[in-house]
């Protein structure tokens, strides 16, 4: 099968660019061709990104993609309106992942800006006065207006796809809300690759760990404030209790001047960003995972990420979480914003070990039945080759192909 993917980002930056090179790079393995268009190139200007692919163009370039003449187009996140208009004008089988909010968010968090609570009202003209006026983070000015009308035209053009994947039903009720036709949406979870994760040999240490990207909206304010919590409480204390923030981004600054004033400083440890081998290690020295998330997460990647590594988690209630932690089982759930709440879940933990790891280990077997990443390919490719036409999806496996000379 001939797979075209297109997406914004040629290059490793988030969970969106990792999902698209994790699955080409399978897709490559099982032996069908797979193709790239993208509108850029990420920091380091593609450099082994792009090298699982038979072929990479950017967007203005579409016509030379099209000439391989793709089974079926396999769209990810894309902002360029015209290139919709485009690539829907094609012909071709559309299938989108639809990793977030973007597409029928103007502000792309679904929840208010000013108190951070969840947005659950259809897009429309009125988002103009809750969410027209945004900070400009590329511009000289700090402020700038955004008119709903574009992305209302966005929801409209995504309307003409033939199938919309989505990671949990929460987004399933999120696109139908948005008039999407709910016959052309599909759940798919995506499971994350397994490589270096788990099972715990002992949940001894008695430390908390957060893993992700340090924005507003993951919640790590939130986190503190309900350590605080478990401090004032004396919860745990009897271990010496720890925390472990793995991350980077724009809140970093933020947070750590909040535990410094929260007097956290000597528990909370701030570790940048890690790579495998080194989550490896956290995964093993932690006792519980945290997603305080505050925005309604999609699904929470890094979640199942901890059941695979036999860690209990505790989290918000926010977005598709709830489809996969099992409150009570895998870990805890807390009302979105809670601090009480969420500091009551992660004291428990600390203070009972053999619940930590009777939660962690169940949380490991439940990933094992529900969450395999070869799994998760072989249903995404049936799905793809539906769409196409194209009949079975398996062909014989062949190395990952090397890459042609069509970069631009």
């Amino acid at each position: 099968m001939r797979i075209l993917f297109v997406h914004e980002l040629a290059g490793f930056q988030g969970g969106a660019e990792a999902n698209v090179h994790q699955v080409a790079t399978a897709f490559a393995t099982r032996g069908h061709q797979v193709g790239m268009l993208y509108s850029r190139l990420g920091d380091d200007g593609g450099g082994g990104f792009l090298d699982v692919f038979d072929g990479h163009w950017r967007s203005s370039d579409l016509a030379l993609a099209l000439e391989r003449q793709p089974d079926v187009v396999y769209v990810h996140k894309i902002s360029d309106l015209n290139l919709l208009r485009r690539l829907i004008g094609s012909g071709l089988p559309l299938v989108r992942m639809v990793h977030d909010h973007d597409s029928y968010c103007q502000r792309s968090s679904r929840y208010f800006p000013w108190n951070r609570t969840i947005c659950t009202r259809r897009a429309g003209y009125a988002c103009a006065l809750t969410c027209g006026v945004q900070r400009n983070r590329d511009g000289k000015l700090p402020l700038k207006l955004v008119w709903p009308g574009r992305k209302l035209a966005e929801i409209e053009l995504c309307m003409n796809f033939d199938t919309h994947l989505v990671q949990t039903p929460y987004m399933e009720s999120e696109l139908i809300l948005h008039g999407i036709d709910p016959g052309s949406v599909r759940v798919l979870p995506v499971a994350p690759q397994q490589q270096g994760i788990g099972p715990k040999d002992s949940y001894a240490s008695p430390n908390i760990l957060f893993v992700g990207q340090l924005l507003r909206g993951k919640g790590v304010d939130f986190l503190l404030r309900a350590l605080a919590v478990v401090r004032e409480l004396g919860l745990g204390d009897g271990e010496a209790w720890s925390c472990t923030i793995a991350g980077e981004g724009q809140h970093l600054g933020t947070c750590q001047k909040l535990a410094r004033d929260l007097d956290l400083a000597d528990r909370v440890h701030f570790v940048g960003r890690l790579n495998r081998d080194e989550l490896a290690a956290q995964y093993q020295n932690a006792r519980l995972g945290v997603v305080p998330s505050v925005w309604p997460e999609p699904m929470g990647m890094v979640g199942l990420e901890f059941m695979w590594a036999s860690l209990p988690v505790v989290a918000f209630d926010a977005g598709g979480i709830s489809h996969w932690l099992e409150d009570g089982r895998t870990g805890f759930l807390a009302p979105p914003k809670d601090v009480g709440g969420l500091a009551r879940h992660i004291g428990r933990l600390l203070e009972n070990p053999p619940l930590a790891e009777e939660m962690g280990r169940r949380a490991r077997r439940v990933a094992e039945a529900k969450y395999r990443h070869g799994d998760y390919i072989d249903r995404l490719l049936q799905i793809l080759s539906e769409a196409a036409g194209t009949g079975p999806a398996e062909v014989a496996p062949r190395p990952i192909p090397i890459l042609e000379a069509t970069a631009n």
